[in-house]
């Protein structure tokens, strides 16, 4: 989200956000994605989605296809087709994340990776060296 959009974001545990975020003093509504993979507490993250609710925010469930527990309370759904087995479970539920920050990039019209060149990071240009660093394979390294 930082990065593709210029966006704040973060990611946190079902029991964090429950003891930190429930209780931060930011705008009802902000987006707050709550991904199970349907495994290990997936029935405590679908009693969370009810004070994420309460509290006004936009819940954004990434569920496997199918769910009943957590897809019904939330807000928008965004569902993973097919059975991903656990340990693969972090790289395709982060998908739907990264197609929401691609999305909102264009929408907010903030370059992906802040492209210096462009609009409001203009004045960054020469001091942002994501695009031009090189790793120094010399002695030593």
């Amino acid at each position: 989200m930082i990065e593709a959009a210029g966006q704040h974001a973060m990611g946190q545990n079902t029991e964090e956000w429950c003891h930190l975020q429930y209780f931060t003093n930011v705008m009802a509504d902000t987006p707050t994605f709550m991904i199970s993979p349907g495994d290990r507490g997936h029935s405590r993250a679908a009693e969370v989605i009810e004070p994420m609710a309460r509290l006004g925010r936009q819940v954004v469930a990434v569920v496997p296809e199918g769910d009943t527990l957590i897809a019904p309370k939330a807000k928008y759904v965004m569902p993973v087709v097919g059975k991903v087995g656990e340990l693969f479970s972090p790289m395709v539920y982060a998908i739907p994340s990264e197609l929401f920050s691609a999305h909102l990039s264009d929408v907010v019209g903030n370059p992906p990776f802040r492209r210096p060149s462009e609009g409001r990071f203009a004045a960054y240009a020469g001091g942002n060296t994501i695009f031009t660093s090189v790793v120094n394979e010399g002695d030593g390294w």
